[in-house]
C-alpha cells in the first residue's frame, strides 16, 4: 500500500504573487549586492556591517500570517 503525499504551497503562477512580495525580493537582492562588502567584513569591522532595510519589512508586513505556528 503506497502512501501518497501532496504538498501545495504558494501561488500557482508567478503572476499571482503579490506585487509587494516581488518588490521586497528585488529590493533585498539589490541591497545585498550593493552592500556585499558589509557582509564580508561584518565579523571584523562592525561599522560596515549590513543592516536590513526597513522598507523590506514594511512591504512584507501585510503578507504575514499572524497567529500561525510554522
Amino acid at each position: 500500500n503506497p502512501i501518497k503525499i501532496v504538498f501545495v504551497c504558494g501561488w500557482t503562477t508567478a503572476a499571482l504573487v503579490p506585487y509587494s512580495i516581488k518588490t521586497a525580493i528585488k529590493m533585498l537582492a539589490t541591497d545585498l549586492y550593493q552592500n556585499r562588502e558589509g557582509q564580508l567584513v561584518a565579523g571584523f569591522n562592525v561599522e560596515n556591517a549590513y543592516s536590513q532595510n526597513v522598507a523590506f519589512d514594511a512591504l512584507l508586513s501585510s503578507q504575514r500570517l499572524w497567529g500561525h505556528k510554522f
